[in-house]
């Protein structure tokens, strides 16, 4: 006769099966989008000149791969849970797995705000926002989960061939960070939804579009995970599934701000783009023209800044004022614009 476990003891088993569920479907996620997007990430990130984008980018994308194999052992390794050293191994991964969790999030929300930094023009008000989110804004989230991995307790496994370790926390404070995490993340959206609003072109560029598009896609996405993690994390009686989106949380991080990153750089090098910067408009791009000459080096200036010329996208892209208003472009009766170019090898 087989015994029948009660149901205080399935419903648990249940919970934590849909916790790797979900642990296993974000690693699915972030394997797949690397491989789809090597090859975009050898000819634009390994082949192209370093400097700050790439080295963001880097951070972000292998950040999840150097994490991923602490949560998969936490959650899989049938024989850590079997060990006569399974408390403090169990309890070591968990933390190690956590804090590159949280370095993994705060390195891709770092690059949200850089990066609407650079759609408002790196004006003094926008850098000092992003220097302060880079820097202070952490702390919070940084000392929330310290508070919460101090307070972990090891409590045996009902089913160690299923669950290899297992875990309490009375102490459980981590809702503060991803609370932080979401309004971060509500602040960059709001931003770029009203920066997009007050400048956006009659006739937009595909780089402008991707620009824009990548926000609010990849924004919305973040901050519905954020507040689905909040909920999880500050309702008590949802304890059994703490774990079920926060791996997936760390891979859409990943996964979203290295797309970001190439897509500005895959749409640079269309044949449209000129010169790898996001141009407002034509006529910003005439009048530009005027005052700098797109060309190589050994060409020789035509002085014919009107006719239209097809560039490298591998060249080093032009920077023109991030905030240059056309002083010289609309009559005296018409109110001046303010035109963003956005250099894509800077974010």
């Amino acid at each position: 006769m087989s015994a029948q476990l009660p149901p205080t003891v399935i419903q648990p088993i249940r919970h934590a099966l849909l916790n790797k569920y979900f642990i296993i479907s974000a690693e699915a996620i972030l394997f797949y989008d690397y491989f789809v997007m090597l090859p975009a990430e050898i000819e634009h990130i390994w082949m192209t000149k370093w400097g700050v984008g790439n080295l963001l980018y880097i951070l972000t994308r292998y950040t999840a791969f150097v994490q991923s194999p602490f949560i998969v052992l936490y959650a899989f390794d049938v024989g850590l849970g079997q060990s006569p050293n399974a408390p403090m191994l169990c309890e070591r991964i968990y933390k190690t797995a956590a804090w590159l969790d949280l370095m993994g999030i705060v390195i891709a929300t770092n690059i949200l705000f850089l990066r609407t930094a650079a759609i408002w023009g790196w004006s003094r008000r926008a850098v000092i926002c992003a220097v302060f989110s880079n820097f202070v804004v952490p702390v919070i989230p940084i000392y929330s989960l310290a508070q919460t991995l101090s307070s972990m307790e090891y409590v045996p496994s009902p089913i160690p061939s299923l669950f290899p370790c297992n875990a309490e926390f009375p102490r459980n404070i981590a809702y503060i960070a991803f609370a932080f995490v979401m309004i971060n993340e509500t602040i960059v959206l709001v931003l770029t939804v009203y920066r997009r609003i007050r400048t956006w072109p009659e006739r937009p560029t595909p780089l402008l579009r991707t620009l824009y598009h990548d926000a609010i896609l990849f924004f919305g996405c973040l901050i519905i995970v954020s507040a689905l993690n909040l909920i999880l994390y500050s309702t008590p009686s949802l304890k059994d599934f703490y774990q079920l989106l926060v791996q997936m949380q760390n891979v859409l991080h990943s996964v979203s701000t290295s797309r970001i990153i190439l897509h500005l750089r895959l749409t640079a090098c269309q044949s449209c783009i000129i010169d790898g910067s996001a141009l407002l408009s034509k006529e910003y791009m005439k009048k530009s023209l005027k005052r700098m000459v797109f060309q190589d080096p050994g060409q020789q200036n035509t002085g014919d800044t009107d006719t239209d010329t097809d560039y490298d996208c591998n060249s080093v892209p032009v920077e023109l004022d991030a905030r240059g208003s056309s002083a010289d472009g609309p009559g005296d009766g018409e109110e001046a614009k303010q035109y963003l170019v956005v250099n894509p090898y800077m974010i």
